[in-house]
């Protein structure tokens, strides 16, 4: 299977934002011209092993440490989102939401199921799916000329896909996930909500890019969440998310992930998640 590289190389610079508010014009288009020529730089130069890690060919550790800390790096020049949780005015404001997105995820939860959208969960099952409209950013990228070329498939499936996949547990199981699920991936500022809503989206991908179907791979990321809370942490700063500390501590990524994944699956944040993520689900395969 193709690792589509390509899909990164067609970036925008826009993506990025200069470091000083006072640079303007010229000066900040030709800082923003840089920057993204460092991030061709960085896949042209490391393109077989890239290829190689994505394709499930090689193992994630093979890639040299520096490569990880430029990618790193362009991250915190890439353009954020203007919130990470984001606030709703009100239960009406929740429950029209909560609507839109089950509409376009195609599923329908019951009084039990929607408990499963308590919390910061509606908020970033809103940013999954929506991302340009979550961080209001319409007019941004239309003002950019990026508004007709967005692109957010991965997250975006993602997000209806683990709404699909809630409809479909039973009430009576419901208690089984709720509450430790919540405790995970409700969480606004936790390193293990981050770390569940940055590498989910890209381990789903990836488990279905190794012959699991949609329900199967989301029941492994569900459990992956449901059971974070029994995981016995050797230091208090690691994240409960098994096969995350483990192999990932090595790029001390815990905290540098502490990152959303940006509105476009073109920017860095996407292409380090994506290569993270395969270090999870080589493990969650196995379940």
């Amino acid at each position: 299977m193709g690792s589509n590289l390509q899909l990164y190389l067609g970036h925008d610079k826009h993506f990025f934002h200069v470091q000083s508010l006072d640079t303007k014009g010229a000066e900040e288009e030709a800082e923003l011209d840089e920057l993204s020529a460092r991030y061709t730089g960085l896949i042209e130069e490391n393109k077989p092993l890239l290829e190689g890690v994505l394709g499930n060919e090689i193992n994630l550790f093979e890639i040299p440490r520096d490569v990880f800390e430029e990618l790193s790096r362009l991250v915190v020049s890439e353009h954020k989102h203007q919130m990470m949780v984001r606030k709703y005015d009100g239960q009406e404001s929740r429950k029209a939401l909560k609507t839109k997105l089950l509409e376009i995820a195609g599923a329908e939860l019951t009084e039990r199921q929607d408990n499963f959208l308590g919390g910061h969960v509606l908020a970033h099952t809103h940013r999954m799916i929506l991302p340009v409209n979550y961080s209001r950013l319409v007019e941004f990228t239309l003002r950019r000329g990026l508004a007709e070329q967005i692109r957010n498939s991965v997250c975006e499936g993602f997000g209806k896909e683990l709404l699909q996949y809630l409809s479909t547990i039973p009430d009576e199981a419901i208690r089984l996930y709720e509450n430790h699920f919540m405790e995970v991936t409700g969480a606004s500022d936790s390193i293990d909500g981050f770390m569940f809503w940055t590498l989910a989206p890209y381990v789903h991908q990836d488990l279905k890019q190794r012959g699991l179907n949609q329900n199967e791979s989301m029941k492994r990321i569900v459990t992956w969440a449901e059971v974070a809370h029994d995981h016995k942490l050797e230091r208090a700063v690691e994240s409960k998310l098994k096969h995350c500390t483990l192999g990932l501590q090595r790029f001390e990524c815990i905290e540098g992930i502490r990152e959303p994944l940006g509105y476009d699956e073109r920017m860095p944040t996407h292409l380090r998640a994506r290569l993270y993520a395969k270090q999870v689900s080589e493990e969650l395969i196995k379940l």
